[in-house]
């Protein structure tokens, strides 16, 4: 057991696992505090997330998503983990597009030769057009607009794809 929350009107009272570390701990004890506002009774077991083939409880999943994001909002984690000098993720990521965007760039040509895009279309046009796009997937403004990146990205994407015209 990592935690649990005991809803009662006149005393309601959480439990966490000593044993665990203290980042364990503080998970737990705000995964516990959305059960207190929610008023749900709960415990966390870890070994029950942890069988795939067991469907987990929506209200779990909930109380785990508040806590991950209270504790370490997505977008900061995707922007540190990703500007980390010491991690070398953000040049390692450069050199591997270059390389993609190499061979998609031979790719696209050959499917021109092949008939398959237009004579007139220049593959490089993609190429930076994509590139802006990901630089749109960092603008705070934007991102402000969006509860998640996922939701900016799937929104570029479709608008790519769709426009503005409706869709199903």
């Amino acid at each position: 057991m990592r935690g649990l929350f005991v809803s009662h009107d006149y005393c309601p009272f959480i439990v966490l696992n000593r044993r665990d570390a203290l980042s364990a701990q503080i998970f737990s004890f705000v995964h516990e505090l959305c059960h207190f506002f929610r008023k749900s009774d709960a415990v966390s077991n870890s070994l029950d997330f942890r069988n795939t083939n067991q469907k987990a409880d929506p209200e779990e999943v909930l109380c785990n998503k508040v806590a991950a994001e209270l504790l370490l909002p997505e977008h900061e984690f995707i922007k540190d983990f990703y500007d980390s000098p010491e991690l070398g993720l953000k040049d390692y990521i450069e050199e591997k597009t270059k390389e993609i965007w190499n061979e998609t760039l031979n790719d696209f040509r050959q499917a021109q030769e092949n008939g398959l895009f237009r004579k007139d279309f220049k593959p490089e046009f993609y190429l930076i057009l994509t590139t802006h796009i990901t630089r749109m997937l960092f603008d705070e403004k934007l991102q402000q607009l969006y509860d998640t990146p996922q939701e900016l990205l799937l929104e570029i994407a479709n608008f790519c794809v769709y426009g503005i015209a409706p869709h199903e």
